[in-house]
């Protein structure tokens, strides 16, 4: 026990005199933390919370026109301002202001739905036969009625999204008028037939997946980011642990150690154990720091989860795994900057694979088997299992 007491003195002392390395394990990290949380809060509450800015260009003066524009403002998605413009003009403004959205809606809009909706009945008529021989089924109108323009900032992707919500207005109010007419036809109640009724009678309920069953809190940006990047500091004591073994290693401290009435299972718990206790310190620095600073700065307070069993469980088996990464780079170098340079690189490209710096389940297939390697993906599922899947302890390590 005294070998063991001697070694984490030595070890200490070490680490104390190592300042850039002990900052870098410390402060740092609180830093990328709350730096990576806000930019990704802000983001989310782009998404999530804030309405899209939409211009939108009515030139149809008809009902349906009207009553398009009162479906996008009714449907809570768009902060709608309105002006009078050309589509060239529209998207000119566009290109040249912070407005991520136009919509342009042509004099023909209201025509081209009326037209269209006549020629959909009139099939409809034939097939039941109801259709008179010599009348003649309206032709279906083409044109571009709506054109929605966007600033060229915005990724294909988010603007695909909107389209989508402006096609599903667009046919909800084709669909409405389709069906008034049929009415009409039928000679039933009018409004009979609408979509509204219907579906608002449906129930739809939306529910995140857990492992137990029990529902909880959406996932913010603070649950996310930072047990995360607490993984991420975590692990870069690669650069203190296997830089100082390689040190001892080349200067001949280590083999003048195995010289004494000890054995290198003592050296090397020594170090374990003192980087396993640092490793403890940091991540519970951080997630402390994060549940008590976050709610003053405008963060997402970081709510710990139920089964804090589990979540120490979880701390401990990351600094386990980090520690015994680190020895293994700090006993396969040869010299410190192998350890140095191939234990921050390859940290990196653990964490970039693993998980870390984006979802693994947004990456292609071949990523997602190969992040099975890196020991940074299976630390961050298990942060995921406890706080977003309310996971039980066992299922940290089956």
């Amino acid at each position: 026990m005294s070998k063991l007491k001697a070694g984490l003195h030595k070890e200490f002392l070490l680490l104390i005199n190592d300042k850039i390395g002990l900052s870098m394990m410390i402060f740092l990290p609180i830093l990328l933390v709350v730096i990576i949380t806000s930019i990704q809060n802000s983001a989310f509450n782009l998404v999530n919370n804030n309405q899209i800015e939409l211009i939108i260009a009515n030139n149809d003066n008809d009902s349906l026109g009207i009553e398009f524009v009162k479906l996008v403002e009714g449907s809570k998605l768009f902060d709608v301002s309105f002006e009078q413009l050309s589509e060239e003009e529209l998207n000119a403004k566009i290109n040249s202001s912070n407005v991520p959205f136009g919509l342009y809606i042509s004099e023909s809009f209201s025509e081209q739905i009326m037209e269209n909706s006549d020629a959909q009945l009139g099939e409809l008529k034939k097939a039941m036969g109801l259709f008179m021989e010599d009348s003649l089924i309206p032709k279906v109108f083409a044109g571009q009625s709506l054109v929605l323009i966007y600033n060229p900032i915005i990724q294909s992707t988010y603007a695909n999204s909107v389209q989508q919500m402006i096609f599903t207005l667009n046919k909800k109010l084709s669909t409405n008028y389709l069906l008034n007419n049929l009415s009409k036809e039928l000679d039933i109640e009018e409004g009979l037939l609408a979509m509204d009724g219907e579906m608002n009678s449906q129930e739809f309920i939306m529910k995140k997946s857990s492992q137990n069953g029990n529902d909880t809190a959406i996932p913010n940006a603070s649950q996310h980011n930072v047990p995360a990047w607490s993984i991420f500091a975590v692990f870069f004591m690669v650069i203190s642990l296997a830089g100082n073994f390689v040190k001892e290693k080349i200067n001949g401290s280590f083999d003048r150690v195995l010289t004494m009435p000890s054995s290198v299972w003592h050296l090397l718990a020594s170090k374990a154990l003192l980087f396993f206790l640092v490793s403890l310190f940091q991540i519970i620095l951080i997630f402390t720091i994060s549940r008590f600073l976050f709610q003053f700065i405008g963060l997402p307070t970081l709510y710990f989860p139920e089964n804090i069993f589990g979540f120490l469980w979880a701390i401990a088996l990351t600094g386990i795994t980090a520690v015994n990464y680190s020895l293994l780079i700090g006993v396969y170098s040869k010299t410190v900057e192998q350890a140095n340079g191939f234990g921050a690189l390859s940290v990196i490209i653990f964490s970039a694979i693993g998980g870390i710096w984006v979802p693994s389940f947004i990456m292609p297939p071949l990523i997602k088997i190969i992040a099975n390697i890196s020991p940074l993906h299976w630390c961050i599922e298990m942060f995921y299992t406890i706080f977003l899947k309310n996971g039980a302890s066992s299922e940290l390590i089956f």
